[in-house]
């Protein structure tokens, strides 16, 4: 009889978002150096530029990205666990992460998350180590951050929500 090739095993949903992660930061990269290198000294508003003109060429790129590309419905599912059990080990309850207050005159709108559009830092808390150690590791151009319950993924450079994993942090009764 012949010999039947080995099946390779489909790569898991967390492999699929590492590849997925990686192959955003090397279009990342390829767009960064086509925009040149930004200078240390320059001024926040060229700093503003640089990252509106990085934000609009990975648009123009993923001009089709969608929320849950990198976030599975798979991927959301395992990683809103593993966030509520990392809080737990770590005593902590979504409560202690989740802010529903704004700053002053900051209107709740201007902070909804979409793909592609800029995400808002002045909601977008710090992330606990405890937490971080149990989602997949990023390449350096990404970050988690949360806002409000949702967890976002974030390109620095450009200033720029990637994807967003909503529901991140459960809703708990306090």
């Amino acid at each position: 009889g012949t010999a039947v090739p080995a099946q390779s095993p489909s790569p898991t949903s967390e492999e699929r978002f590492t590849i997925a992660t990686r192959e955003y930061a090397l279009m990342h990269r390829t767009i960064e150096q086509s925009l040149g290198p930004i200078q240390v000294t320059a001024l926040p508003a060229d700093i503003l530029a640089h990252a509106n003109a990085m934000a609009a060429a990975i648009r123009a790129k993923r001009g089709d990205a969608r929320q849950g590309d990198l976030f599975t419905w798979e991927l959301a599912a395992r990683l809103r666990t593993r966030i509520a059990d990392a809080l737990a080990d770590h005593g902590l309850t979504p409560f202690d992460l989740v802010t529903d207050e704004l700053p002053e005159g900051v209107d709740r709108r201007a902070l909804l998350l979409r793909v592609g559009g800029a995400f808002p830092w002045v909601a977008g808390s710090t992330m606990p180590p405890g937490v971080l150690e149990v989602l997949p590791p990023l390449p350096p151009e990404l970050q988690y951050r949360f806002v409000f319950r949702d967890l976002a993924l974030v390109d620095v450079h450009a200033n720029m929500v990637v994807d967003i994993l909503p529901g991140a942090l459960a809703a708990t009764e306090f």
